[in-house]
């Protein structure tokens, strides 16, 4: 589940979305968008529209650009561009993927994104890149399967290093709960804790085992430590969710020893100096630390997801990521299957400057105008454009340059949508070079690459959004070959279509 905005599970406090809520004008920059229909006399709510049109910006570029008239370097590649957009909701070039060998695929073998194989499981975000000292194991397994270990153990995980990071809030009643100062449980001896509990220090030692019955939530504001033998344990239905401000230490100690589902204890390190686990520790879990990193070291192992600034595993350390299947919004099993990642290669895209023009007026690179696509819905309320012949500007802006079309140019767009949980809605693309579409700003089809006919589904379900919420869909497209230009959008998702952006034709 991602994570930025304003929208809480009220389970944990989290803030899981960036929810649109407008429910008349949406103004962006300097430009002012309906984004929905006024009320009629007659059936509410209206019937779904026939057609979509969707207005964007084309922008045309000479084919001496150096990311353009690009020949030789057929295929799909992908993780090239930031998951996120950047602050003008533009993407952002990283140059660290990958051509795309075998597709990854969901269920019913639509191909999906690779970072959303599995829901984003199996996938380490990171703000930088790990470090593995020597004797350290890094590995994958299936909580689904069972525990760790003999058949259930699986290749090195992927790490998608330069992710922004999630945003988290301390639930408010929690922070607004008496603050008991410093908890300590000592002494071989079991405690229960089943109510909340906000302190300043939590201190587990000498073979304490602190066992928790019941959803329990901490706030631990300057300390959290376990050493000594000590132990955290659950009641069966049990979970516990830590927030934590400043260190956190797990020395010599186990938690959630002998489960087989990580996701029973949850930390949120919001403070800034990484989490230790050290002489051998075993910690099973979920752990989020945008603003710190996670040690492990000294025969210590970790089992679980973990997001980041970074990970460093030495001194015969292990950290083993959990690869196991979850579920839709609908409960549905994503029972993805994974693809195959081929030779590293930024999919001719030069650099992040380079690619910082496709989407942007900049004076002599490029030539924009408005361009309208319509999507037409059919009898089954499929909304669709088809066309293996897009060539919007011939003869226009820059010209053909000599073609038979004009064949540099980008295309985006931005749309909005009310998502419906367990609506089976979906978008799919397919063409013949490059397209990104994002879903609150975030990456939801990475089709780099020059290879006709090449096509990416993303079911809305899968994406952790708001059910009744209106969202922005924003798409980008760039035909870079003098070859074909297949362009075809599907969506049974009924999109309300802005204005294009201030253009200038004559920008050159």
């Amino acid at each position: 589940m991602r994570y930025g905005g304003t929208d809480k599970d009220e389970r944990n406090g989290k803030v899981i979305r960036t929810a649109v809520t407008w429910s008349g004008m949406a103004v962006l920059g300097v430009v002012a968008y309906v984004v929905s229909q006024p009320r009629a006399s007659g059936m509410w709510p209206p019937p779904p529209p026939d057609v979509v049109s969707l207005t964007g910006t084309i922008r045309d570029f000479k084919k001496n650009h150096v990311d353009f008239n690009i020949t030789g370097l057929a295929g799909h590649y992908a993780m090239n561009v930031a998951l996120d957009l950047d602050a003008e909701d533009r993407p952002t070039f990283r140059g660290t993927g990958f051509r795309v060998a075998t597709q990854w695929r969901d269920g019913v073998s639509n191909p999906i994104a690779p970072h959303l194989y599995g829901g984003g499981v199996g996938l380490v975000k990171l703000a930088s890149t790990p470090t593995f000292g020597g004797g350290t194991t890094v590995d994958t397994w299936d909580s689904s399967v069972g525990p760790y270990g003999g058949p259930n153990v699986g290749p090195m995980p992927s790490f998608y290093t330069g992710a922004e990071m999630p945003t988290i809030e301390v639930p408010a009643d929690l922070a607004a709960r008496p603050n008991v100062g410093i908890r300590t449980y000592t002494g071989n001896n079991t405690f229960t804790l089943n109510s909340d509990l906000h302190c300043n220090e939590l201190l587990i030692n000498d073979d304490a085992t602190l066992r928790i019955d019941g959803n329990i939530r901490i706030l631990c504001r300057t300390l959290f430590q376990m050493k000594d033998d000590a132990s955290i344990s659950f009641t069966t239905g049990s979970s516990l969710v830590l927030y934590t401000l400043g260190g956190v230490s797990i020395q010599d100690s186990t938690i959630n020893s002998g489960s087989n589902d990580p996701t029973v204890f949850t930390i949120y390190h919001l403070g800034n100096t990484d989490i230790l686990i050290a002489d051998g520790a075993e910690v099973i879990a979920t752990i989020v630390a945008p603003n710190a990193g996670l040690r492990i070291k000294d025969k210590s192992n970790f089992y679980g997801t973990y997001e980041g600034q970074t990970l460093n595993v030495a001194n015969s350390g292990g950290f083993h990521l959990d690869e196991s299947m979850p579920l839709d919004a609908c409960g549905v099993l994503l029972s993805d299957s994974k693809g195959d990642a081929g030779i590293a290669s930024t999919g001719g895209i030069d650099s992040a400057d380079s690619f910082g023009q496709w989407y942007r007026d900049v004076l002599g690179m490029n030539l924009s105008a408005p361009h309208t696509i319509e999507l037409v819905r059919d009898g089954g309320g499929i909304y669709e454009f088809i066309s293996d012949e897009f060539y919007p500007i011939d003869g226009q802006l820059h010209g053909n340059q000599g073609d038979p079309h004009n064949n540099y140019f980008t295309f985006r767009f931005t749309a909005y949508f009310t998502y419906e949980a367990c609506g089976a809605q979906f978008f799919e693309f397919m063409g013949s070079d490059d397209a990104w579409l994002f879903i609150d700003r975030s990456m939801a089809i990475d089709l780099g690459g020059i290879m006709p006919g090449t096509d990416q589904h993303v079911d809305l379900d899968r994406l952790g959004l708001v059910d009744g919420e209106m969202y922005a869909m924003q798409f980008f497209y760039a035909h870079r070959n003098p070859t074909q230009a297949m362009f075809r959008v599907r969506t049974n998702v009924p999109l309300i279509g802005t204005e294009a952006e201030s253009v200038n034709a004559s920008f050159d």
